[in-house]
């Protein structure tokens, strides 16, 4: 068969409405005032700052109760940050021996190439997993050549943790407010969204912690710039990410034939 003979017909493309392809926000929106809901991100922002020592206590109180369930002894440290003293922990995690991190290099190197050629797993896992395994190769190789010279301790990584945490909690209501106003839907639910998830940070960056402290301990300071860097903070924008998403298909499924609140793009 002539190749020519698929080629689609030029009329086919009438067919096609692109312009009926995006729908945007309609001009009824203006009326959800920017500065209405930017002065209640804002209070909630000072209920943060004020509080915030006592919402990291919770947080290394609990931790450090279930790592003792673990048998894992972690010792509470005041840590200055901001306008006060927070506590965060620290416990005896070990350094990788030789032999440990030249099976963790190979292990990884390997696992990089295999997801390479893999075609059958889904891309986006792959690549996931491939950075996961490029970041423990880096460590990897750092702890064979120059063990001596890794200057962190777990006080340090949790330090660096619960400070990310905190300004990861301050940043939430801002870029929320500045997301959510101009969508069609009441102020008070645009709050509720907000404090949902903050208070889903809050519990998913103790969870999070307890976990990454458990593998630390067990499993050495070689897993520690994978954990921050592939398993840290990215996470935070994903699940944030994921709930204005989820948010903004419901508004757009329940006010879908509504042509004040919604207008196609042309």
């Amino acid at each position: 068969m002539d190749r020519t003979d698929s080629k689609p017909d030029d009329d086919s493309k009438s067919v096609i409405y692109f312009h009926r392809a995006y729908k945007t926000v309609g001009p009824s929106a203006a009326k959800y005032s920017l500065t209405k809901i930017l002065i209640l991100m804002g209070l909630l922002d000072v209920v943060i700052i004020l509080f915030y020592s006592y919402i990291i206590d919770f947080m290394i109180r609990t931790s450090q109760t279930l790592l003792w369930y673990l048998n894992i002894h972690s010792t509470v440290v005041h840590w200055p940050y901001l306008f006060r003293d927070v506590d965060i922990l620290d416990n005896n995690a070990p350094f990788p021996g030789p032999l440990f991190s030249v099976i963790v290099c190979v292990v990884s190197i390997i696992t990089v190439f295999f997801l390479f050629y893999w075609e059958r797993l889904w891309r986006p896992l792959a690549i996931w997993l491939g950075y996961v395994s490029l970041i423990n190769t880096i460590s990897a190789a750092f702890f064979i050549l120059w063990p001596h010279l890794f200057p962190y301790l777990i006080v340090d990584f949790s330090s660096l943790y619960v400070h990310t945490e905190l300004g990861i909690w301050i940043f939430i209501p801002i870029i929320l407010g500045l997301a959510l106003h101009h969508l069609p839907s009441n102020t008070g639910e645009k709050f509720f969204l907000t404090f949902f998830i903050l208070i889903y940070s809050i519990i998913f960056g103790t969870i999070r912690y307890i976990l990454f402290l458990y593998i630390l301990y067990k499993g050495s300071f070689i897993f520690m710039a994978a954990l921050y860097f592939a398993f840290g903070p990215f996470f935070d924008f994903i699940y944030i990410v994921g709930f204005y998403s989820i948010y903004v298909s419901k508004l757009a499924i329940a006010h879908k034939f509504s042509l004040v609140k919604w207008r196609w793009l042309f």
